[in-house]
């Protein structure tokens, strides 16, 4: 479609994508730098498939196993943290700069996702994580994410190196230059993602998470950067004191 909008089938839209882009979503971040467009995060729209715990079958026989008898799937709504660039200035061809994380960003999780702390010193967490979570090595984890382990904790887990998934959060460019000695000019440009909003995991039934599914929506007051849309610095904490509180557009 891309090619011959007026091809059978063809939508309008179908104008604007070559190969792959991202999925449908709202909330998510636009920036432009350098004739390349970036899309950051935001909430989407994605099919998944239902874990067999969770699903029903097999009342006359055997239980109905997703793997072996049939794939079952469901359109899920979830938050990204994935980087798409489109490098020719006109949003038509995409690529994937980072698939992201699933697992929240380490602040976050040490904040929201601690199981039980040392009862010899409270400060420590000694199980950190949603079962989903644990690893052995960073392989075993989605995305960017890696296996690590927190303070205190007995066990590795996934930890996103990047911004928690989110929506509603704000993105902007700073362009910056400087002039050496030599009168030579030198230029590059940041991105910025601020604040937004979350999902987090903040109720426990002793080691378990309870309540919502998909955990509570949280403002976040953190700040990252990044000249590539790829490796990101967090230069400002969650939670810190100081500053601007939590929130999002």
């Amino acid at each position: 479609c891309h090619e011959n909008i007026t091809a059978p089938g063809c939508h309008v839209e179908g104008i604007w994508r070559a190969k792959n882009m991202w999925s449908p979503r709202r909330g998510h971040g636009v920036v432009a730098s350098n004739n390349t467009i970036y899309v950051v995060g935001g909430r989407s729209r994605e099919y998944a498939s239902i874990n067999e715990l969770n699903t029903v079958g097999g009342i006359q026989d055997r239980k109905v196993e997703s793997t072996k008898d049939h794939r079952s799937l469901r359109e899920e709504v979830l938050l990204k943290n994935d980087v798409w660039i489109s490098e020719d200035g006109a949003g038509k061809h995409w690529r994937l700069a980072t698939p992201g994380c699933r697992d929240p960003q380490k602040d976050v999780l040490l904040q929201t996702e601690v199981w039980s702390r040392d009862r010899n010193d409270p400060r420590f967490p000694k199980n950190v994580g949603s079962p989903q979570a644990k690893c052995a090595r960073s392989s075993d984890c989605y995305g960017q994410a890696e296996c690590v382990f927190l303070e205190g904790s007995k066990s590795k887990v996934c930890v996103c190196p990047m911004f928690s998934p989110r929506e509603h959060h704000a993105v902007t460019v700073q362009h910056s230059f400087y002039i050496d000695e030599n009168n030579n000019t030198f230029s590059e440009d940041y991105i910025y993602v601020v604040g937004g909003f979350t999902n987090v995991r903040q109720s426990f039934c002793a080691d378990r998470s309870c309540g919502a599914l998909d955990g509570y929506r949280i403002a976040m007051d953190d700040a990252w950067v990044s000249n590539d849309g790829v490796s990101w610095i967090q230069f400002k904490p969650f939670s810190s004191s100081g500053g601007f509180r939590g929130r999002g557009a």
